[in-house]
């Protein structure tokens, strides 16, 4: 799980979001399945790369620390940033949570969710369950999407929490009105599939994966085929099924080719 939460961290370091694997995963050639988004390797942008390079020379640290120092919350986050991909500095998640933990205080819910993540997997501070749930609670109260991807994840693993289908569902539901694909195709595969105390509702699970084919999503697209394919929620419909497999091709997703292969495609 740290090595997980690992890459987590970062990605929110750098690109301010947990990345959103839906858009372009594949799924099994047999059948959909929910994967965790947490193994997903996340790529970092050149322009990315650029801007925190630049933030890492010795001068800008030092105008950042002056700056976070004074109560300045977008450079105390900026210098978390720095602290945790060590750039231009040693690699320090001691001073990166620190720095994230004081624009927490302040109320910034990215640095809530941060901190959250950090307190959940240990990293530059002592793991604590309750400091990770009251941060991303917090966070995910300002509308951060970050924050509420995580707490799903808690509530539908069970893995440090109590496994709870309703509450994972509610802050999945939460991130996907806000248009997160990931959060929509995890809530087709959960409405489809029938999760904990959540009874399957084939209605919702084709709402939700359609929003996420409308943003290109080529594995909800292979789901809404598979759905289409078998007859589940609706009427076999090998030719819609066709359709929707041949756009999760044309959006990246590999398994789509064998389906449509055995449908003689």
């Amino acid at each position: 799980m740290h090595g997980k939460l690992l890459t987590l961290v970062i990605w929110l370091v750098v690109a301010g979001s947990i990345a959103a694997s839906g858009q372009t995963g594949t799924t099994s050639a047999e059948q959909p399945t929910s994967q965790s988004p947490a193994a997903a390797q996340p790529q970092v942008s050149p322009q990315a790369q650029q801007k925190h390079a630049a933030a890492g020379k010795p001068n800008a640290i030092e105008a950042l620390k002056v700056k976070a120092e004074a109560g300045d919350v977008a450079a105390q986050n900026k210098l978390g940033e720095t602290y945790a991909l060590g750039t231009g500095v040693s690699r320090n998640l001691t001073q990166a949570a620190k720095w994230f933990l004081k624009a927490a205080q302040a109320g910034d819910p990215q640095a809530q969710a941060r901190i959250g993540l950090m307190y959940l997997a240990g990293f530059g501070v002592e793991r604590d369950l309750k400091e990770a749930l009251f941060w991303n609670n917090k966070a995910a109260a300002q509308g951060n999407k970050d924050a509420m991807l995580q707490l799903a994840r808690l509530y539908e693993s069970g893995e440090d929490v109590p496994k709870n289908g309703r509450e994972s569902i509610k802050w999945y539901e939460q991130a996907a009105e806000r248009g997160d694909v990931e959060a929509q195709v995890k809530l087709g595969w959960l409405y489809r599939d029938g999760f904990d105390n959540v009874e399957h509702d084939y209605q919702q699970a084709m709402k939700w994966l359609k929003k996420a084919a409308e943003q290109g999503s080529g594995e909800a697209e292979f789901n809404i085929g598979y759905m289409y394919e078998e007859g589940i929620g609706v009427v076999v419909n090998k030719e819609e099924a066709a359709e929707w497999y041949t756009k999760a091709k044309q959006h990246g997703n590999v398994s789509a080719i064998t389906r449509l292969r055995n449908l003689g495609r």
